[in-house]
């Protein structure tokens, strides 16, 4: 999301991000995704994206959703307004894949950390990973083709953080890498956070 109506501190790189995690996904298998951006990234418009590509998802599958724009505490920023964490989580909790990722490039993004109720994905792994805490900004630097947490977090994916180089992404390795990036990027102004209900050498990416 990056052209806000009557917002005078639109993003710059926010539509980028999500092409750049877009094409990383479909180069890695051909996965099914659909892309919101600006005046088509409504709230309602955001869900039934979600709603529609998860319900396909079988046991075997892994779903995601990314996301890039203005965040406030509780909410990402969609075209018509806030988008609770809350109505995110909800639809997470519809489809049947075992594994399931929300990337969150948003300031103050770290207030998804809520309390859940994991119980209800029985014994499937939940993971967000977002942007900065709950008190901080999501930065963009000038100079950079995508925002700072994007920028790390493709790297990440595309292999720089395969500690053991054996093709697979975990969430401890891509975690391990991203934050340490990031930080040392913003000089210690930004942390990303990972949480929820998953082992940490779950696979998040594997390339063949």
């Amino acid at each position: 999301m990056q052209n806000y109506p009557q917002r005078v501190n639109d993003t710059y790189l926010c539509v980028r991000d999500a092409k750049t995690i877009q094409y990383l996904f479909k180069k890695n298998g051909n996965a099914e995704t659909m892309l919101v951006t600006d005046k088509t990234a409504t709230r309602s418009n955001i869900l039934r994206a979600m709603r529609q590509l998860f319900s396909k998802a079988t046991e075997n599958d892994a779903v995601a959703v990314f996301y890039s724009g203005h965040g406030e505490r509780g909410a990402i920023c969609a075209y018509d307004g806030n988008l609770s964490y809350l109505d995110i989580w909800n639809v997470f909790k519809s489809t049947k894949a075992k594994r399931r990722f929300a990337f969150i490039n948003a300031c103050f993004s770290g207030t998804m950390r809520a309390k859940y109720d994991f119980s209800a994905l029985q014994d499937k792994s939940m993971m967000f990973f977002m942007s900065s805490r709950s008190g901080e900004y999501s930065l963009e630097i000038p100079n950079m083709k995508n925002g700072l947490f994007t920028a790390y977090l493709q790297q990440g994916l595309r292999g720089s953080a395969d500690a053991d180089r054996n093709k697979v992404i975990t969430a401890r390795e891509l975690f391990d890498y991203v934050s340490r990036m990031v930080a040392e990027a913003s000089e210690n102004k930004q942390h990303p956070v990972m949480w929820g209900r998953f082992n940490n050498n779950m696979p998040v990416i594997v390339w063949k």
